[in-house]
């Protein structure tokens, strides 16, 4: 009906409504009249009204985007202005086993001040971390450091023998596990089930099952034994005798001692290259570090720190190229 109403193409009607005229009605107007002025009409309509639509679909994509980008902003300046509160997190903490007072500090160490004390037990020292637990080594015999007459000393207290296990997620000590007598140092096993304590006291190494928290078997490990270190593999174990200058290989498939290494006087701490291809161990009272053929099972050579100087602990990079020794 609309389209029989549109006045004939060329009158002066036709001119006025094709001036005033919405595109659509020039779309319809064409089929009216379908002379070649009508078909470049038609087509410059449907011209404009493509362009006219690209144009609202750009301004519509860049509103879109817009929004998007505002979005993303708001995302991003909204993750990066951080809880007060977690301003004073740190990425890492550090735990310190006192021994004299017999409790554990914690270092945040972007600060670096300690943040927190926790009670563990009497003479805390050997400590290691798995998982969210921390373990460390509690001993109830008296201090009796090198020259002291042991006959002088106070009976040893065997109840606070043990291992500490401290719950890192509520910073508290929940847990004691038997692990012989006089436990001083220790190394975790890979899986985290075992645990291989030294019986300074009682010159033997104890392996815990942590599952159970008994002790499996102690393994001979020479006298007043120290040191304890799990090879890279997980095979073998070495612990240091003070009073013998060795070390004790055990192997952990077997639970037994398969081979004893002499060292030097007074060895303290063993550790590994990330290989395991060569063990190192401090010497305190030769000033020296033994490195040993962890192949072989075999001394290799000696390497002299100084005259005076007491070498105790040790840790190697992980790329394997550096040895330091704390003295």
């Amino acid at each position: 009906r609309q389209l029989r109403s549109l006045p004939q193409v060329g009158t002066r009607a036709h001119r006025e409504m094709t001036e005033e005229s919405p595109v659509l009605f020039r779309i319809f107007r064409v089929f009216r009249g379908p002379s070649l002025w009508s078909w470049l009409r038609f087509c410059t309509s449907i011209g404009l009204w493509f362009d006219m639509s690209l144009l609202a679909i750009r301004q519509i994509t860049i509103l879109r985007i817009s929004v998007i980008l505002a979005f993303a902003v708001a995302t991003l300046s909204t993750a990066c202005v951080r809880d007060p509160a977690d301003r004073n997190r740190s990425s890492y903490l550090v735990y310190v086993s006192n021994e004299a007072s017999g409790d554990l500090t914690v270092i945040d160490p972007d600060q670096p001040e300690a943040v927190a004390t926790i009670p563990l037990g009497k003479r805390p020292r050997g400590i290691h971390a798995f998982g969210n637990w921390l373990y460390v080594a509690l001993s109830g015999s008296p201090f009796a450091p090198p020259g002291v007459d042991e006959s002088t000393l106070p009976p040893p207290d065997k109840s606070a023998d043990g291992i500490g296990v401290v719950d890192l997620r509520q910073n508290k000590l929940v847990n004691k596990i038997d692990a012989g007598s006089d436990p001083e140092q220790f190394a975790l096993s890979r899986d985290g089930k075992t645990l291989y304590a030294s019986n300074e006291d009682a010159g033997g190494l104890s392996v815990v099952d942590l599952t159970s928290g008994r002790v499996v078997t102690t393994l001979p490990a020479g006298e007043e034994p120290e040191g304890v270190k799990l090879s890279p593999d997980g095979k073998f174990v070495y612990v240091t005798s003070e009073n013998d200058g060795a070390v004790s290989v055990v192997d952990t498939a077997a639970a037994k001692v398969v081979k004893t290494i002499k060292v030097g006087r007074r060895p303290r701490s063993v550790e590994f290259l990330p290989d395991g291809s060569r063990a190192f161990v401090t010497n305190e009272n030769d000033g020296t570090v033994s490195v040993i053929d962890a192949i072989r099972q075999e001394p290799l050579s000696t390497i002299l720190l100084g005259e005076g100087i007491k070498p105790m602990g040790l840790v190697i990079n992980k790329a394997g190229s550096k040895l330091y020794v704390s003295c």
